[in-house]
Order: structure tokens, then sequence, then C-alpha cells
């Protein structure tokens, strides 16, 4: 990490700042989230198009995607009787390949430790 991006979290000295932003990592940990934020990472998308793709009841994605909303990680926009929804968070994509990344090398080296050595 270098000198400018450690002196830019020195929020996390905070005990406020920290709380919020345990709060705001803790809406990203539901699968169901998780699947829509990946879909909404495509493209703008109505709620009645995730429910269709994620399969879920209108009454469960609409409030998964409230919480993420409420969190500031989605955008919204009216159109009609339609709602939709949008990534406002831009690194949202990066955040996603590091995580993603990151457990896939954390499940090679739970599978690496677990393997007989010769």
């Amino acid at each position: 990490m270098n000198a400018r991006s450690h002196s830019e979290l020195t929020e996390l000295l905070n005990p406020e700042f920290r709380e919020m932003l345990a709060d705001r990592i803790r809406a990203l940990g539901e699968a169901t989230r998780i699947q829509l934020i990946h879909h909404l990472m495509i493209k703008e998308r109505s709620v009645k198009e995730l429910v269709e793709i994620v399969g879920k009841s209108q009454a469960t994605v609409s409030k998964h995607l409230s919480i993420l909303y409420r969190h500031g990680f989605l955008q919204q926009r009216r159109e009609g009787a339609q709602t939709f929804y949008s990534l406002r968070t831009p690194g949202m994509e990066n955040f996603c390949q590091f995580m993603c990344e990151s457990l896939r090398r954390h499940l090679q080296d739970m599978h690496d430790a677990a393997t007989p050595h010769p």
C-alpha cells in the first residue's frame, strides 16, 4: 500500500466511521445481494427483470435492492410504474473481482493444506 492510500484510510481510526463501514460491508454479506450486484454489473435492470433472473419473489428482491440502495451501492430511476436499478459505486466490479480472486486463492490454500504431501 502506498503512502497516499494509507493516508486515505485514516478514517478507520474513527470508531463511528468504522461502525458505518462495518454496516455497509454487512449489507453485501448475503448471497442474493451478491447475485443482484453481479447482474447489475452487466447493465441497468428493472425489478421485474431481476425477479425473473434470481427466481425469488418480488418482495424478496425489493427488500434486497432496498438494502443495497440504502447503503449507497445502487441508484434507481422510475419509468412509469417500473423501477430500474444500476450500480452507483464505480469500483464495485473491481471489488467483486478482488473478492473472488481472494476466495479462489483461499480455497486453493485450503485444498493444498488438506492434500497429503509425499
